[in-house]
């Protein structure tokens, strides 16, 4: 029996003696769960016991160095601040998501790599610096951070991912870095406080998607002007939707796909008008040389009470003055001869419009967009009663309605 005791004790003092005691060697916060993963020669840390309170990350456990921050490590926790060490070079995806009691965060030099929505949903973030050495900003990185103020983008970042800062609704103004090539798609949605954002020369698309919406600075209500750079190739047609105190849709001159003239956007000849700024008021003249009005070009232009429409014009494209309230009355030129879908959809307040010339009854043949229904360019029975009737002017008092009826003058 005591050789037994003996030999149990020889080989626990033998084990302590190859095997370092699971224990922090840096005085990080008690609680915190570290795993080693296969062949890897760093920790992964996340919350383990830890629910709140301020959070100290060792920079080495079991004498390895942690290196990186798991995969929803501290989701829906709520802790108050974290202190990241110089070891960390990764945090992963959904690291820190809706740490609703997280004030402010300093990533450091060491970590080159953000997952996606790190910090989405930490609604009390206020401070965030961001270390030199990350590339990139994940999809929906700081999504709804409301209380989130300003933030410095490092030279470094290549990339922002789409909805990066989707919902910051306090972010007042951001330097996009010279390095990004492409502002994805909500990028910078319901950022009602963003009044100043710089685009650098290295971008050559600002990105949108297929559904309603969705675009880089839709609801950026405080955003007055922007300038684009000569370097932008793409532009959605949706990125400036939602922006209703824009006056000013800017092209640098040197572009050379797109131009701009009184703050209004056109491809590069003029030839067709893109988007019309919503914050602009007062009556618009097309200028002669466009023969195409664009997809959504005067889409939500609240203020926008009339506009003329050149002989030039032959196409007027899907919801191009759709949800303008304050447009009472407008003239089709004869020379327009095709129409796009919902063209004035929810202009609630329009209740004349003057066709000049006739429309061939064969364009909207089954199949075409516009030809019935939610898809049909006019509201109620305009679209027959137009086809039948001839040029004119058709009035009617319920324009928004599927049922409206429309008069012929």
């Amino acid at each position: 029996m005591k050789k037994n005791v003996f030999l149990a004790a020889a080989l626990l003092a033998l084990m302590a003696a190859v095997l370092p005691a699971q224990t922090d060697d840096s005085g990080g916060t008690p609680g915190l769960k570290f795993t080693l993963p296969k062949g890897g020669k760093g920790y992964s840390v996340e919350k383990g016991k830890v629910k709140a309170g301020a959070v100290v990350i060792p920079e080495s456990y079991n004498n390895l160095p942690v290196t990186s921050i798991a995969k929803k490590a501290f989701s829906g926790s709520t802790i108050t601040g974290i202190t990241i060490p110089n070891s960390v070079t990764d945090i992963g995806d959904q690291a820190f998501k809706s740490c609703k009691n997280l004030t402010e965060i300093t990533i450091p030099d060491s970590v080159t790599t953000m997952g996606k929505e790190v910090f989405d949903g930490c609604k009390s973030l206020a401070n965030v610096t961001i270390g030199n050495s990350v590339t990139g900003i994940g999809e929906e990185a700081f999504e709804d951070c409301a209380s989130l103020k300003s933030i410095t983008i490092p030279d470094n970042v290549t990339s922002i991912g789409k909805q990066a800062f989707k919902g910051c609704k306090s972010l007042t103004g951001i330097i996009i870095p010279n390095g990004v090539t492409s502002i994805e798609s909500g990028t910078f949605d319901g950022c009602a406080s963003l009044a100043s954002i710089t685009i650098p020369s290295s971008v050559t698309s600002i990105k949108g998607n297929a559904t309603f919406g969705g675009g880089v600075f839709d609801g950026c209500t405080s955003l007055k002007s922007i300038t684009i750079p000569n370097s932008v190739t793409s532009i959605d047609e949706r990125t400036f939707f939602g922006c209703k105190n824009l006056t000013a849709i800017n092209i640098d001159a040197g572009n050379t796909s797109y131009s701009s003239e009184d703050g209004v956007w056109f491809n590069k000849n003029k030839t067709v008008l893109l988007g019309y700024p919503q914050g602009k008021t007062g009556v618009y003249t097309i200028p002669n040389s466009v023969t195409k009005i664009g997809a959504r070009a005067f889409l939500g232009c609240e203020k926008l009470i009339g506009v003329t429409i050149p002989n030039s014009v032959n196409t007027i494209e899907m919801l191009a003055f759709g949800h303008c309230p304050s447009l009472t009355s407008i003239t089709i030129p004869n020379s327009v001869n095709s129409f796009g879908s919902q063209i004035f959809t929810y202009c609630r307040n329009l209740t004349s419009i003057t066709f000049q010339g006739p429309i061939i009854a064969e364009r909207y043949k089954l199949g075409d967009i516009g030809l019935v229904g939610e898809n049909s360019p006019f509201e109620g029975d305009l679209r027959e009663k137009f086809l039948a009737g001839g040029p004119g002017t058709y009035i009617t008092t319920a324009p928004i309605r599927s049922s409206t009826e429309w008069t012929k003058r």
